[in-house]
């Protein structure tokens, strides 16, 4: 029997450029179907209520009265800061309705002083 002079296996970072095709490949539809999602969603604060009009992947409209709004916060974590956006959380005063989240507003702040202003009146 003939003694061993070196042992090892081939290392896994020969196969990286093919895992991280694999990641985006996979991530692929779920990253269109986002795109798609945010593409055709419309959010407007109209006088008597605030719309948001989604039309993929099928139509949804959602309708929130001023009247129904308990509070409002601004969420806005380092990425979406340093990209100038913030979420707003709508927080209803019937306890059954979870919060609403309206996600990656550009000028979040100045949407907020203005539902603020709908429901203080």
């Amino acid at each position: 029997m003939s003694k061993i002079l070196w042992e090892g296996k081939p290392s896994q970072k020969t196969n990286l450029g093919i895992f991280v095709a694999g990641i985006f490949i996979a991530l692929a539809p779920i990253a269109l179907y986002r795109y798609l999602r945010t593409k055709h969603t419309k959010i407007e604060i109209r006088e008597d209520m605030i719309r948001i009009h989604t039309k993929y992947p099928k139509i949804n409209v959602l309708e929130i009265e001023y009247s129904t709004i308990q509070k409002i916060n601004i969420q806005q974590p380092l990425f979406l800061k340093s990209l100038g956006l913030g979420n707003l959380i709508l927080h209803f005063k019937d306890a059954t309705n979870s919060p609403l989240v309206i996600q990656g507003l550009k000028n979040a702040e100045q949407a907020k002083i203005e539902l603020l202003k709908r429901i203080n009146s």
